[in-house]
């Protein structure tokens, strides 16, 4: 879904768990009743490709692992290198799972943040089809800045993230 907001009513098959329709839902503030084909079809990668068991590398295979083992590796490998990782964050995140991975790796000592979006097009209010659909084709990109804002960390646009990675920073 894009920044436009607009009102849905989605429909998951119970039997599978599997999310199968996208509609409107009626607001005249918002999208009246309508959203745009991509609002409407793009839906698929919500129930695709989820990882269910963490895999390590052994040799030549990928072997599963318990998650409590994983998260204590990824945990010290964080530690230990902390000031060589960027956290990019998305901005399909929440405020709440924004402000979780600010903290959380603040916590872990990272101090590298940058934030992944079209940087063009953030804070566009006008329809760039004139009509409904924005050209922020993400749904928080204000609210992840506005967690960033309340947590005093500065993050990096994907083109200075870019730019440092490149760098060897």
């Amino acid at each position: 879904m894009c920044a436009r907001g607009c009102n849905t009513k989605i429909s998951v098959n119970p039997k599978t768990n599997t999310l199968y329709r996208v509609e409107p839902r009626r607001n005249p503030y918002v999208n009246a009743s309508w959203i745009c084909d991509e609002g409407r079809w793009n839906y698929h990668y919500v129930s695709q490709s989820r990882i269910k068991t963490p895999l390590r590398a052994s040799g030549e295979k990928l072997v599963g692992e318990s998650w409590h083992i994983a998260a204590q590796e990824i945990k010290q490998n964080i530690e230990q290198n902390a000031n060589r990782i960027l956290v990019a964050l998305g901005t399909h995140a929440t405020n709440e799972e924004a402000q979780d991975v600010i903290e959380t790796f603040s916590t872990l000592g990272v101090a590298h943040f940058a934030t992944i979006y079209e940087e063009g097009f953030v804070g566009q209010t006008v329809p760039a089809d004139g009509i409904l659909k924005h050209a922020d084709l993400t749904p928080n990109a204000r609210g992840v800045q506005r967690v960033f804002d309340a947590a005093k960390v500065k993050p990096l646009t994907p083109t200075e993230a870019i730019q440092k990675i490149k760098g060897g920073e």
